[in-house]
């Protein structure tokens, strides 16, 4: 009986090491993955240095886009941002990204990268792996479910990449007029 279940039981450890990582700004996490999502804003003037994220925090809390993210400042050239984990936040869907902004005085670029959450991806996995079964004995209606499912996905990702956009730009602004 309980090897059936542990699909489960993978997938709430995975959440719980998701996300005691990302709600502690754990830098390894918000530094490492697979990348989804890179954009870079080439600025005109110096980049100046952010001593903390105050002034970013309070423009994004003006922005009803994305006022439901959270940023961290990792030293003066990297911060990182995510959405609220709460039921106060805008969002009520599992993102399927966290993000980080860095920026490069050398070259004048202020560059987002948004990495792949582990959760939403291995629970499609298991969903996949329960459900095939018994879908391919049906027919061609197996596809059906992956086809429902990626399109679900790519909407959030459409979602949260407008989000990351909005957050790039914010953060370039913040820095030096852009071009």
């Amino acid at each position: 009986m309980l090897d059936s279940y542990w699909p489960i039981f993978i997938l709430v450890v995975i959440v719980a090491i998701e996300s005691s990582l990302s709600a502690t700004w754990n830098a390894i996490y918000f530094r490492w993955g697979i990348p989804v999502y890179i954009q870079r804003i080439r600025c005109q003037d110096y980049l100046n240095p952010i001593s903390d994220t105050h002034d970013i925090e309070a423009a994004i809390q003006k922005n009803p886009l994305i006022s439901d993210m959270l940023v961290h400042s990792f030293d003066n050239n990297t911060f990182a941002f995510r959405e609220k984990f709460t039921k106060r936040s805008n969002n009520s869907y599992a993102p399927i990204m966290h993000g980080i902004i860095r920026f490069n005085p050398t070259t004048n670029e202020v560059t987002a990268t948004g990495y792949l959450n582990v959760f939403p991806s291995l629970l499609i996995l298991i969903m996949l792996y329960a459900f095939a079964p018994q879908t391919l004995s049906e027919g061609m209606g197996f596809l059906l479910f992956p086809l429902f499912t990626g399109g679900f996905l790519f909407f959030l990702y459409l979602l949260q990449r407008k989000k990351f956009n909005a957050i790039l730009k914010l953060a370039a602004s913040q820095r030096s007029e852009t071009k």
